[in-house]
């Protein structure tokens, strides 16, 4: 059985860390690496090739997005599917905008504890293998 590695660039959420915590348990052929800031993120690409990346729309030091534009750019991982997460930048136009810069999907974090985070943590899953089963195949 193949593993995979999922590349988490974000910062610390609870419902986050809920929600990798439920990926970890339910989907065992995804590996969890985890950095908060896209300065980690450059350094952890020098040195790893994910399988997929979950993207803050923002993170710390650097937009989501720009980093996106920047690895969509790059021959060695334009390949690599992109989900693209926010808990507040979730209006059509920020969905849009990730998409065009090469979004393979957007995800949006539930911040209110209102929401099954289980049930939501299974969705995500299901997302994140579709994508990295629709590049394995290429």
């Amino acid at each position: 059985m193949d593993k995979y590695t999922l590349l988490v660039a974000g910062g610390k959420y609870s419902s986050l860390e809920s929600i990798l915590g439920y990926v970890e348990k339910k989907c065992p052929r995804i590996s969890i690496r985890r950095v908060e800031k896209g300065v980690e993120l450059f350094y952890s690409l020098k040195k790893m090739y994910p399988t997929a990346i979950l993207l803050d729309y923002m993170l710390p030091d650097i937009s989501g997005l720009d980093f996106l534009d920047a690895i969509k750019k790059s021959k060695k991982f334009n390949n690599v599917p992109v989900l693209v997460m926010s808990g507040t930048y979730t209006e059509p136009a920020d969905r849009a905008e990730a998409y065009l810069a090469g979004a393979a999907s957007f995800i949006q974090i539930p911040f209110d504890n209102e929401c099954d985070i289980e049930k939501w943590s299974e969705a995500f899953c299901k997302d994140l293998m579709y994508h990295i089963q629709k590049k394995v195949k290429k």
